[in-house]
């Protein structure tokens, strides 16, 4: 519009005409550049011949006749499509400094992005701190087969280096490998070394003490890793089941293995597959497969249980704090933009009283240009008569 008006006002103010007969146009271009800096900070400078040359930042949007077009481009953040604003042809991205869009931005970039953040920082939380306490369990049933849920970057790096989501640390945990048909249960600890001194355990380094090699030790099992570097454990027979125990290192929870929680933040969190397909494998127990309770007590109150990570602030702590810190950033937001907007009012006021029309003022200016007239017809006609009698002598 600003483009199309400038050609206009161009070819009014360019002939013959006065500039006072583009005043309606110049109105309407006025009009169109507030509207254009409601969205974003521009800066306008007119040109000799009438036109305006529109700036955002070090690119222009309007040269004379000339604008230059915008798209919008998608891209991916967190997980989730997400909109910009380029120029067409050079394909950089608007940025700017102030305006509506300015705002959106800022909303979704920052106000938006951050209680993401926030909230998959406690769906983290709260995922592999939960799983870290159940993955000590057993069920009514054990396992014949399983997989871990996360891969590692590198089989023949310490277990804390591989780029895991989740870090484990020195420590250990059982391997529990049940007969069905004479229910005797044969414990094994596995000891994870992660302590950094000598050989740290690895996934599957030949020649060492890798998880694989201290699974594989263990009668009734077998470990292999696959081809995209995640472990798999499996019984030897059809009448051996095996679970998992008291993990002091959290490194089942790291590989996901026996865990109630998959996924890393708040968009992907779920419940394990295999636990939905057959909730027997619930790990409720604590003594052994299908031994007693004590773990479903545990993790019943796991809400109000400490987290060491978390300076032993409670899940129900953190979530009370994330809910907190969201309300009052929503209440100061909605303060700063009050003070705005009351700001914003004042500054139209004072551009009203500058250039704004004053009914009372010209009305007294109409009186006054209607008694000029009447005197200065009466001052003609005084000289008409005059120089009418003058005529008769």
């Amino acid at each position: 519009e600003i483009r199309t008006l400038n050609i206009r006002i161009a070819d009014v103010e360019g002939g013959d005409l006065s500039a006072s007969d583009a005043v309606g146009l110049r109105d309407r271009r006025l009009m169109a550049l507030e509207k254009l800096a409601e969205l974003v900070d521009i800066r306008v400078k007119e040109q000799p011949n009438s036109t305006v040359v529109v700036y955002l930042g070090g690119d222009f949007l309007v040269f004379g006749g000339i604008s230059q077009e915008v798209e919008v481009v998608f891209d991916s953040d967190r997980g989730l499509t997400i909109a910009n604003i380029h120029f067409a042809v050079t394909d950089s991205p608007i940025n700017p400094a102030a305006g509506e869009l300015r705002g959106l931005l800022d909303t979704r970039d920052d106000v938006m992005a951050g209680f993401l953040d926030s909230l998959d920082d406690f769906s983290r939380t709260l995922g592999f701190e939960f799983n870290k306490l159940y993955s000590g369990g057993q069920g009514l049933s054990g396992f014949q087969e399983m997989t871990s849920e996360f891969a590692v970057d590198d089989v023949d790096e310490p277990l804390d280096q591989v780029g895991l989501e989740f870090t484990p640390v020195n420590g250990s945990f059982q391997i529990m490998v049940r007969s069905k048909e004479t229910g005797q249960t044969n414990t094994t600890d596995i000891l994870v070394d992660l302590n950094g001194l000598g050989d740290d355990m690895t996934l599957n380094e030949p020649d060492s003490d890798s998880l694989v090699a201290a699974l594989n030790a263990i009668d009734g099992i077998t470990a292999t890793v696959t081809s995209d570097r995640r472990l798999t454990i499996r019984s030897d027979s059809p009448d051996s089941e095996f679970a998992f125990g008291d993990d002091t290192s959290g490194l089942l929870a790291a590989l996901g293995l026996n865990t109630f929680f998959t996924g890393t933040s708040a968009r992907n969190i779920g419940v394990n597959a295999q636990l939905e397909a057959d909730p027997a494998k619930f790990a409720a127990s604590r003594g052994g497969i299908g031994a007693d309770t004590e773990n479903a007590v545990d993790l019943a109150v796991f809400l109000d249980r400490p987290i060491e990570s978390q300076n032993n602030a409670s899940l129900a702590v953190l979530y009370d704090s994330l809910i907190s810190e969201n309300t009052q950033a929503a209440a100061i937001s909605r303060a700063v933009a009050d003070g705005a907007r009351a700001f914003e009012q004042t500054l139209r006021g004072q551009k009203v009283a500058t250039s704004g029309v004053s009914l009372d003022e010209e009305a007294i200016r109409l009186m006054a240009f209607q008694r000029s007239y009447q005197a200065s017809a009466r001052y003609i006609a005084v000289l008409n008569e005059l120089f009418g009698i003058l005529v008769n002598l």
